[in-house]
């Protein structure tokens, strides 16, 4: 398929427009200008766009606020959380939880609660659509030099900028053997 655009444009065009969701967020605006002149031996068109969009913050749908998806067979909740959890994996596998509301200063292993796993919310604080804004221009001129010769130039370019955040970065720290933990 050859699709051939219109190359000849007079006259200017204005537009603009106001985005939403019906649930919030990702809320945009946007504006554009086109201009077109013609003479006897060439024309010019230029054109210019302007788009912004706020992000998508996923606690705004209801459907993926949580990772914790047990009602329907599934926890996508991560155990690398605040607190932590101990977790030593061997011929005796032990899971201990560290208590809520302690700096881990005074922290002894009887203080530790066995087989319970504090869980991390994985969406939180993650946006599902990241902000966006951008600008483009177009410019498109010819000119006939002579019935044999016509000269032109096209011009695109467009920057555009996004940025995400996603949740806290949580790791996983080895403590090397031997630990009284769980022993």
């Amino acid at each position: 398929m050859n699709i051939i655009l219109n190359d000849s444009f007079e006259g200017a065009e204005t537009r603009g427009y106001v985005t939403g969701t019906s649930q919030g967020g990702a809320e945009g605006i946007g504006f554009s200008q086109l201009f077109g002149f013609d003479w006897n031996s060439g024309r010019l068109t230029a054109a210019y766009d302007y788009r912004d969009r706020r992000e998508l913050d996923i606690d705004d749908r209801d459907f993926l606020a949580s990772s914790d998806f047990r009602p329907e067979g599934s926890n996508f909740s991560r155990t690398l959380a605040n607190p932590g959890n101990i977790i030593r994996i061997g011929a005796t596998p032990v899971s201990l939880a560290i208590p809520e509301g302690q700096d881990g200063t005074s922290l002894t292993a009887a203080d530790l609660i066995p087989g319970v796993l504090n869980l991390n919310e994985l969406n939180e604080g993650a946006w599902l659509l990241p902000e966006q804004t951008s600008h483009s221009i177009f410019v498109s001129a010819q000119q006939d030099v002579s019935p044999a010769l016509t000269l032109s130039a096209d011009l695109i370019a467009t920057d555009r900028g996004a940025y995400l955040e996603r949740e806290q970065l949580f790791a996983n720290i080895v403590v090397p053997d031997p630990t009284p933990i769980g022993s």
